[in-house]
């Protein structure tokens, strides 16, 4: 990954001498004269691919993805927040992974304005279209990383309760840390490099989080098929379904992200076929914007608990698996 230039020109803004995809004098499309032009520029900031899909009017449903998850996500994201702190008895494993997860995820929301600020302005700085793609990681990156643990936790919990290192304290608190210094680590290479240019990096990390999952999925269906009566097989079932309960999901939000790299080294630009480009935009769109639903993920996974969870209290709860 090459460094990121700082000397772009920002797009300008359209007018009677710049048609910002539109027809120049010659008649031909001036959409191969942006940031295209050569090429997707892979060192090219996010907001910047969008700022350029924008000009030939391809931004309307990248902008109401992006306006949808902030509305819903961020209270739903601060309720779990305000759940799980106020609950007077200690949090299991899982929980403590859920509450780092709703606390990234109520910062990257609260981080969402200013991403769609930089993609619908032209007169941004390319600090900020660094700063957008640094913001990005936290979607991209973080959220899959912890939902990896909360999988990986739950197996354990499940199949070895014995020897399950996540049910001390300390050991969730240096894995909850590790968490956070990668997510600082990824945030910073996002900065100075560029997301687009990470998107291999952050299809392997996805298709490693699919990995992980499917097979704790399939480790608690071998621990349920040996088990014999009485042994909380009641507790193991209920792993499975939370197991599922983050895969689905996460299998439906982040499948486009695996598609990214690929779909990066075979765009083509039409000099000449602005329709084409505008398809291109709308794809490019899809893939970049749709893991942004994964912000749902642990709010609807407790909503089906939020009655057991709203005293806070763990007398009579049978489904969590002890730890």
């Amino acid at each position: 990954m090459g460094s990121r230039s700082t000397s772009s020109p920002t797009a300008l803004p359209c007018n009677i001498s710049n048609s910002c995809g539109g027809l120049n004098n010659n008649g031909t499309n001036n959409f191969s004269s942006s940031l295209f032009g050569a090429g997707l520029n892979k060192h090219s900031s996010i907001n910047e691919v969008m700022q350029q899909c924008n000009l030939i009017g391809s931004v309307a449903l990248w902008f109401g993805i992006k306006v949808f998850v902030l509305i819903t996500s961020l209270p739903a994201n601060a309720g779990l927040f305000w759940l799980l702190m106020s609950c007077k008895t200690a949090l299991s494993a899982f929980e403590v992974l859920s509450l780092n997860l709703s606390i990234l995820d109520v910062f990257y929301c609260v981080c969402l304005p200013v991403d769609i600020y930089t993609a619908h302005h032209y007169n941004v700085s390319q600090q900020m279209f660094s700063a957008g793609d640094a913001l990005s990681t936290l979607n991209l990156f973080s959220c899959p990383v912890l939902l990896t643990c909360m999988c990986l936790e739950r197996f354990l919990a499940a199949a070895f309760p014995a020897v399950n290192m996540l049910g001390k304290p300390k050991n969730r608190g240096a894995v909850c840390g590790l968490v956070w210094i990668l997510t600082l680590v990824v945030m910073l290479l996002g900065y100075y490099q560029g997301v687009l240019s990470m998107a291999l990096f952050l299809a392997l990390n996805v298709s490693v989080y699919f990995l992980i999952t499917l097979l704790c999925l399939v480790g608690i269906m071998l621990v349920l098929c040996g088990s014999e009566p009485g042994e909380c097989v009641e507790q193991k079932k209920t792993a499975l379904k939370n197991i599922l309960s983050l895969l689905v999901p996460s299998l439906v939000v982040y499948s486009p992200l695996v598609a990214l790299p690929s779909f990066l080294s075979t765009w083509q630009p039409e000099k000449q076929n602005l329709d084409v480009n505008r398809m291109q935009c709308l794809i490019l769109q899809l893939l970049l914007v749709l893991p942004n639903f994964s912000l749902l993920i642990g709010p609807l996974f407790y909503m089906s608990r939020l009655r057991k969870l709203l005293p806070c209290g763990r007398k009579g709860d049978e489904d969590e698996p002890a730890d």
